[in-house]
């Protein structure tokens, strides 16, 4: 049980969730796939509602069940820690109030929550289920503003009054639509009638019994997956949300590197090279898929094809692009250019101008750029599609490819580290000790400080200066200093530099450590060895003079600067910046600090690391 402070009394409930439908308008996989178990990002729709409704107090789920229903069973056994549950088999399906009808004695013991199988969100419930319990209505109905549903009429205090059939029709009186969530006192059970029967009758008739029925605005994101359009546009809210431009299923086969803005492959698909997928969620088990798709759904061999104004509430020429930790903005337009905003003109936006021009003139390959208005604080770069490294690695999974890929990349790595800076060169600041321990500071406030509640000691202080000391003496060039995979952009089979203004005069392991130890993409030990011995020999062939054995020593060291900077980042883009998807890379990050630090003597740092592991192993992260 949980304790309701507001309401003050503690309460356990029953949820029961509906999963009879057919899913006619989702056909033809619904014909294979009940439509609770619709994939969004590889994982089903009732993981989603389940992984919500575990913050509320519920003791026991039930579910009915009549299309494809061992499918759903099945799934509810094999969930990892899952409640207690019990099935109702539906063997004519008998609609929302004739299946809670069936569920009586099940129900009859508390209050319940009712959840449409069909339904996902991620909106807080518990708030709604307090207002409930406080106010002791009969039900409590979820509800939004959206217009082609509202058909509740309300009055000004949330009351329902009445349902009109059509929500087209002109009403003085306040409208909403309902969820396909709502909470329940027992007593309502008693308006239900056995067989087909739907739920609105029930409440009606409560209504015309003097029972209150009283709605709750749902605030959050919200989407019936019952039509083509409302699953399309889930998928790309859960990859927005999860700061990605695709999701690829491990099975599928993937030859065209087409894939534009948010493209979702769900089963296991044959994606022929020819193809073009820009907005595409395509879920066709065991079929090849080729040509152009734009905006669309693919089910089976059925696409619902649709504009990007039904896409997208924000159908302007431009919008915004980019999941990275900068502040500044990024906006695609129409004609082919990208346009990035600073909140105004600064040394950095000054930096950005300075340092492409250098980079390009030099042979570094980065986004040229078209104009510049300085202050607006605005720069237009021509637009180099969304194909990342990260992204490429994603679609890509033939070893010797990826390593083709890097190599190409690596070259790019070498032929900035070797550029020679004269008078006409920008000043460059140093990656100095002071830079070094503002890194470590940074894990120390950020991550230490504000993420696992740990206060940093004299002693660690001493070990991070000497590391940051140690990192300071080794030879420099210029590098990018945020050399990971995000920030390599390939386009039109030219591999690009991004996100460059924060150049600097450094050793140049911490590029390389940036780039095969990164927390996105973990790549194997033998392919990191093969890309460090290419490293030298391409980083030899231009410089004859470089130090390998210097190189080879400072690895170690700046892997950890590394990853403290990393985690420190991280904490901060998702707790103060609100860049929540930054923490999936949070575990990787801590595992490769962690190693390293075993094999140098770093004994305070490596004491609180293992403190910091027992909290992100009580948080979840593993």
């Amino acid at each position: 049980m949980v304790s309701l402070n507001s309401v003050g009394t503690s309460v356990k409930i029953k949820a029961f969730i509906l999963c009879a439908g057919l899913g006619t308008r989702l056909r033809p996989i619904t014909q294979v796939l009940p439509k609770p178990l619709i994939p969004l990002l590889g994982k089903p729709l009732l993981s989603y509602i389940l992984q919500n409704l575990s913050f509320l107090p519920i003791t026991e789920f039930g579910f009915n069940l009549h299309h494809l229903p061992h499918k759903i069973e099945r799934f509810l056994r094999e969930h990892p820690d899952f409640p207690r549950f019990k099935i109702f088999w539906e063997k004519e399906i008998l609609g929302t109030g004739g299946a809670l009808k069936n569920a009586y004695a099940f129900l009859e013991d508390s209050t319940f929550l009712v959840h449409n199988g069909d339904i996902f969100t991620e909106a807080n419930l518990f708030p709604a289920l307090k207002f409930h319990l406080k106010h002791k209505p009969i039900a409590t109905l979820l509800v939004i503003d959206y217009p082609i549903e509202n058909k509740l009429i309300i009055d000004e205090e949330g009351r329902l009054l009445n349902i009109e059939k059509s929500p087209h029709r002109v009403s003085p009186q306040r409208k909403v639509a309902f969820t396909g969530i709502a909470f329940y006192d027992r007593r309502f059970l008693r308006y239900l009638k056995e067989g087909n029967f739907s739920v609105i009758e029930a409440w009606l008739s409560a209504l015309y019994s003097g029972e209150t029925i009283l709605t709750y605005p749902l605030e959050g994101t919200w989407f019936d997956l019952g039509t083509p359009l409302n699953y399309l546009k889930a998928v790309i809210h859960l990859l927005r949300k999860e700061g990605e431009n695709f999701y690829i299923h491990p099975e599928a086969t993937i030859s065209t590197l087409n894939l534009h803005e948010f493209v979702s492959i769900e089963s296991k698909t044959y994606v022929k090279r020819e193809s073009f997928l820009k907005n595409v969620v395509l879920l066709a088990e065991e079929r090849e898929v080729r040509g152009r798709f734009e905006n669309a759904l693919i089910l089976g061999e059925k696409v619902f094809s649709f504009s990007r104004e039904e896409l997208f509430s924000d159908s302007s020429q431009s919008y915004a692009i980019g999941y990275g930790g900068s502040e500044r903005k990024f906006y695609r337009l129409a004609s082919n250019m990208v346009k990035m905003k600073a909140l105004r003109e600064s040394e950095e936006l000054k930096r950005t101008v300075e340092y492409n021009l250098f980079l390009a003139k030099s042979g570094i390959p980065v986004p040229k750029i078209l104009r510049v208005e300085l202050e607006k604080g605005e720069v237009f770069f021509r637009d180099l599609g969304d194909l990342s490294l990260y992204n490429y690695l994603k679609i890509i999974r033939d070893k010797e490819a990826r390593e083709r890929i890097y190599r190409r990349v690596i070259d790019v790595m070498v032929k900035l580290h070797t550029i020679r800076l004269d008078g006409k060169a920008p000043t460059f600041p140093l990656f100095d000790y002071e830079h070094f321990r503002w890194e470590s500071k940074y894990f120390q406030e950020k991550f230490l400080d504000l993420f696992c509640s740990l206060k940093g000691e004299s002693a660690l202080d001493s070990e991070l200066e000497a590391l940051a000391r140690e990192a300071a003496l080794f030879p420099k060039n210029l590098i990018h200093r945020d050399f990971q995979s995000q920030n390599v952009i390939l386009f039109r089979n030219k591999v690009y530099l991004i996100d460059y203004q924060g150049a600097r005069l450094g050793p140049p392991g911490y590029d390389f450590v940036a780039l095969v130890f990164d927390p996105y993409v973990e790549i194997s030990p033998p392919l990191r060895e093969a890309l460090l011995r290419y490293y030298i020999y391409k980083r030899k062939e231009i410089d004859p003079d470089f130090e390998e054995e210097l190189f080879l020593r400072s690895l170690p060291v700046l892997r950890i600067q590394r990853h403290l900077q990393a985690l420190g980042a991280y904490a901060n883009l998702a707790l103060v910046r609100g860049k929540a998807h930054f923490l999936k890379y949070i575990p990787c990050a801590f595992r490769y600090l962690k190693e390293e630090v075993n094999s140098i003597s770093l004994p305070t740092l490596k004491a609180y690391l293992e403190r910091v592991e027992g909290i992100l192993r009580r948080r979840g992260f593993f």
